[in-house]
């Protein structure tokens, strides 16, 4: 709970700012400035973008904060550089490979790297943790020690070289934003726009969220691929447009609050749905859309596969079904849980083909994967929400009445200010 929001002290006597305890003013600067910081990344990606955030390599940096009792943002800090180090490393070293084989390339990269990954991934923690020095500070002598007791020897010498080229690899900039930044501020804009919700509660629970969305983000955003694009093998082209979803802070930032509503206060999920469309922008479907795919994820299967085959044999509800895998298991899955097979081979004769994925009464699902990107990100303007009745006809006729003047004149009342892009 006495995570720091943001910021980046020059010294040890700087107070952090904590959570719950941000001014408006701060909130609506915060706000505007994650919102364009994430617009810039989304403009100008890589095409390696998110290639080194598997799951090994964050659990290691995960598992190293956990043992040097590092703050949770150290850890979200080092994924992003080591990210931002490894897509410059790899385009200076094909840069300096000769014109060969492709086979030959990825041995060449291989062994430049196989023996300084473990070092490079440290070294991203130490300067991580460079940025938080209102927390543990991990000196040099700590660090070699830590190494030693994995296995490996290490002199300081080495380290801080290693620790220098990191750094100037990362042309001397540290101050990249992490998706627990995002959660953080737009769960503290939340709480100051709507105070009836549970945001002290839902922090914690963020953080279990968060984590576990960052050690399985691959198997997640393929899941999300597949269910917008409809497709089980979505294409090259359809990859490529979906690096801005992966990317997409800011829609991260809103899913995870979503799920962790979701799973603490349903009853308010929808009522949170709807401010985090107000706050970030993002349409509710997509918001919606997201949450249900790292919810099936979060409930899982005991089966490794991410997809299996089946067949439906019963509805059970407008959007439920019983499907049977090969195992002989019987599975009730709601329709989001489920992907159309486009192989033939694999529906019986003569049986009419069942649209499990196309709900187009009901204006849910992504869009088509020609219209990924805009329609994950499209504005207010798009979301079809039924509004309310409106109840002015049906009010009774005001009774007349004498008004007589007001002894002290009539108070102004001002709309409270709300957060929002």
């Amino acid at each position: 709970m006495a995570s720091s929001l943001i910021g980046f002290p020059l010294r040890r006597d700087v107070v952090s700012v904590k959570f719950r305890e941000t001014s408006f003013d701060l909130l609506k600067d915060l706000l505007s400035n994650l919102n364009k910081v994430n617009k810039d990344n989304l403009d100008g990606l890589s095409t390696c973008s998110g290639g080194f955030k598997q799951r090994r390599f964050v659990e290691y940096i995960f598992l190293i904060t956990q043992k040097l009792r590092l703050d949770p943002m150290v850890g979200y800090h080092a994924v992003e550089l080591l990210q931002r180090f490894m897509v410059k490393q790899l385009k200076v070293m094909l840069a300096a490979i000769p014109t060969q084989g492709a086979t030959s390339c990825e041995d060449v990269i291989f062994d430049n790297l196989k023996d300084t990954l473990p070092l490079i991934l440290f070294s991203c923690v130490l300067l991580a943790n460079k940025l938080f020095l209102h927390h543990n500070m991990i000196d040099i002598s700590t660090a070699v020690r830590f190494l030693h007791s994995l296995g490996l020897s290490v002199s300081k010498q080495t380290l801080l070289e290693s620790e220098l080229m990191v750094f100037k690899g990362l042309d001397y900039r540290l101050s990249v934003l992490n998706p627990l930044m995002y959660v953080e501020v737009i769960l503290e804009v939340l709480g100051h726009n709507e105070p009836s919700i549970p945001v002290e509660r839902l922090y914690l629970l963020c953080h279990h969220v968060l984590q576990f969305i960052t050690l399985d983000q691959i198997a997640i955003y393929e899941s999300l691929l597949r269910i917008t694009t409809q497709s089980v093998s979505p294409s090259k082209e359809q990859r490529e447009k979906f690096v801005t979803v992966t990317e997409d802070r800011m829609l991260l930032g809103a899913a995870v609050i979503a799920v962790a509503a979701y799973i603490l206060c349903f009853r308010k999920w929808q009522q949170v749905v709807g401010e985090l469309n107000h706050i970030t922008g993002i349409s509710r479907r997509s918001i919606s859309e997201f949450a249900r795919v790292i919810l099936v994820h979060i409930v899982g299967t005991s089966s490794s596969a991410v997809w299996v085959p089946a067949e439906i044999v019963a509805i059970t509800g407008p959007l439920s079904y019983q499907v049977p895998t090969n195992n002989d298991a019987v599975w009730h899955r709601h329709t989001d849980q489920l992907l159309a097979s486009k192989d033939p081979a694999s529906e019986p004769m003569g049986s009419p083909a069942l649209d499990i994925t196309g709900q187009a009464d009901t204006g849910e699902g992504l869009a088509a994967s020609n219209t990924l990107p805009a329609t994950l990100q499209e504005d207010n303007a798009t979301d079809q929400v039924p509004q309310p009745p409106s109840t002015t006809e049906s009010a009774p006729p005001p009774s007349p009445v004498n008004h007589h003047p007001h002894r002290y004149p009539t108070r102004e009342r001002r709309p409270p200010h709300r957060l929002d892009l």
